[in-house]
């Protein structure tokens, strides 16, 4: 341990703290200011001198001195640290290179006007406290040290203790200890916190949790702090100084738990000061406007204060809203189950839509780009000098909203076109103008784009019917309704249940008929789907199956043998019909107990016809192996077919 008294330079031994002893001395240097590195000590009664400590117990030499180059010799404060020196006076802050300390040299001045009270080398930067003139940071790193920014409080700032980005510096007249965040002194030094800490403190000293403070009535006094208060990510948050760019109001929520007074907040725009006390549920404050144009810069932070008694507030959810003179769009959204052509235009309001406002609103013009590829112009364009102050582009006018000072607006507008299958996704692009009550005077939002998509199915194909035609089976059914049908999707499978996907996709057709030449035309079951231009395909048509075309001969009644048979677990059952009527198909087993309904009275046009059994009873319980019967039934005819299912 070091001392300068009455004794002169003191090294002493503190092994044993019952009893430190006194190892070596340099006699004459008494009082005055003291800064100790690793094996130097500079001092500053009788000039400013550089000792070499590396063996106090012989006699100690000195290495230097140092000169002030300007300003008032006093000596105020000092600090060494590897090869840089600090020396604080009534007005300046000097600079020193000793790694030479035989011949040091002055690397710079910084003058401070109030005298400066300690001075802290930490890294690349000088920290000072300069009575009136706050807390200042230095950056020593280059070639050229430069002063990087300062805080200042109503009191003389004394004593400093530096922990990484936080500095806590204590204010002698108002006996209170200052908590700084120096990580961008550059973009300002915000408050982290402060603590009551007696009158008339000189010196302070900083341990793990406590504070120790000597104060002016010669006590040393402690003061705890919890030790999460130096970690930022708890205590302290910020926005450095930003553009207002149009920023007339702000509003913040916050929940929180704990002492709900230990929390300040403060915004600061364009150097008014605004303080908020939030809910501690969330709700949000009420709005306040600073007044001004919107130009500038502002700021906000929220600092915590630690109870010792444990309530300590704890945030854990917070935001900040901002209103600024142009209304901001938030959100173009599609409009869900719809046929498309239109979209939810969403917008906060401008900070002058409100009550005694100083640029009363006649309300929300709303604007939509036009595209110049879809060949079209503008429908409703806007006036001739509203256009002009429009951003580039033709703009169709949709509309002017009142205005009605609600924090949220919410629309909904057309759209150019919608997303396609084709064409992918098309966006529409839209703006929104708080138009005041002064002729030319507009405040306009930036755009904001959006895609709506028509998400509704068309109707599935009516009245689909297939009949083979000599070479092929003809197919043909009646129009979708939709006004947006791309094309029908014709689908081909082996039996009547099949499900329609990719695989059995067999035509694309925008027309009405479809002649499909298949080998097997009567072993053939279709479907078909109507499909828009957005990809939206419907339900399928009724499964039909082919039956004899008109003007052929007419078919004699009868079951024609099933295929396969035997069979495991499905075959389909072949009938004919000489004349349209009602008919009823039905499966059997040998007992003749009724099994399987397969068709059951509708009505069937004349011809051929198929119909598949998957080995099921009418439960859709699988039947045993064994041989069964088939039995068609049509205007008083019938006829049976023998079926085996093995298993």
């Amino acid at each position: 341990m070091y001392q300068s008294d009455t004794e002169g330079l003191v090294v002493m031994d503190v092994t044993d703290r019952s009893s430190p002893a006194a190892i070596g001395s340099v006699p004459g240097i008494t009082g005055g200011r003291l800064a100790v590195d690793d094996w130097r000590a500079l001092t500053s009664q009788g000039g400013l001198q550089i000792w070499d400590l590396r063996d106090p117990y012989a006699t100690i030499p000195q290495l230097g001195t140092l000169t002030i180059p300007i300003g008032d010799a006093t000596v105020t404060a000092l600090d060494l640290q590897g090869d840089r020196a600090c020396v604080g006076t009534l007005g300046y802050v000097h600079l020193y290179d000793v790694s030479n300390p035989a011949a040091p040299l002055a690397i710079a001045s910084f003058p401070t006007t109030e005298g400066v009270r300690n001075v802290a080398i930490v890294g690349d930067r000088v920290i000072a406290t300069a009575d009136q003139m706050g807390l200042r940071v230095y950056d020593i790193g280059g070639a050229a040290p430069a002063f990087l920014g300062a805080y200042i409080i109503p009191g003389t700032m004394f004593d400093l203790e530096v922990f990484g980005d936080r500095v806590v510096v204590e204010a002698f007249n108002y006996g209170a200890l200052y908590m700084l965040d120096i990580g961008n002194p550059a973009a300002g030094i915000p408050l982290v916190q402060s603590l009551a800490a007696g009158s008339g403190t000189h010196r302070l000293a900083f341990g793990t949790t406590h504070a120790w403070i000597s104060s002016g009535g010669g006590l040393l006094e402690g003061r705890q702090f919890a030790t999460h208060a130096w970690q930022p990510a708890y205590n302290f948050a910020e926005i450095l100084p930003q553009p207002c760019d149009g920023l007339l109001g702000v509003r913040t929520s916050a929940v929180t738990s704990g002492d709900p007074a230990a929390a300040t907040w403060t915004v600061v725009v364009d150097g008014a000061f605004f303080d908020f006390d939030p809910a501690a549920d969330g709700t949000p404050t009420p709005w306040q406007y600073h007044g001004n144009d919107g130009t500038g810069d502002w700021s906000w932070n929220v600092a915590l204060e630690l109870d010792s008694n444990g309530d300590s507030p704890v945030i854990s959810d917070l935001a900040f809203e901002f209103l600024y003179d142009r209304p901001v769009i938030t959100a173009v959204t599609d409009v869900p189950n719809d046929q498309g052509g239109q979209l939810r235009l969403q917008w906060r309001r401008s900070g002058y839509d409100r009550a005694g406002s100083p640029q009363p609103l006649l309300g929300y013009a709303v604007y939509r780009l036009v595209d110049p590829l879809l060949g079209a112009k503008a429908l409703n364009p806007p006036s001739p000098a509203e256009a002009k102050s429009l951003p580039p582009g033709d703009w169709d006018y949709l509309g002017l909203y009142a205005a009605d000072g609600e924090d949220k607006y919410s629309v909904i507008v057309p759209s150019l076109a919608d997303a396609s299958v084709e064409g992918g996704d098309y966006v529409t692009t839209y703006l929104v103008r708080a138009r005041t009550t002064t002729v030319g005077l507009n405040y306009d939002s930036l755009v904001l784009s959006g895609v709506s998509v028509d998400d509704l199915a068309p109707n599935a194909p009516q009245q689909l019917t297939v009949a083979y035609a000599g070479g092929g089976n003809g197919l043909a059914w009646l129009a979708s309704p939709e006004a947006d049908l791309r094309y029908y999707n014709v689908y081909r499978g082996d039996h009547a249940g099949f499900v329609p996907g990719p695989a059995n996709l067999v035509r694309q057709q925008t027309g009405l008929t479809w002649q499909d030449a298949v080998p097997e035309p009567f072993a053939a079951h279709y479907k078909i789907t109507a499909v828009d231009f957005a990809g939206n395909e419907s339900e399928a048509a009724l499964p039909a199956v082919v039956a004899d075309a008109p003007g052929l001969p007419a078919v004699r009644f009868g079951l024609a043998p099933n295929v396969p048979n035997p069979f495991n677990p499905r075959t389909v059952v072949g009938f004919s019909l000489e004349r349209a009527g009602t008919a009823r198909l039905r499966i059997h087993d040998a007992a003749g107990r009724l099994v399987r309904t397969l068709h059951d009275g509708g009505t069937l046009a004349a011809g051929r016809h198929e119909v598949a059994w998957e080995g099921l009873d009418d439960a859709g319980r699988p039947v045993a192996a064994g041989v069964y019967h088939c039995r068609l039934e049509s205007g008083g005819q019938v006829a049976t077919r023998r079926l085996t299912l093995v298993k």
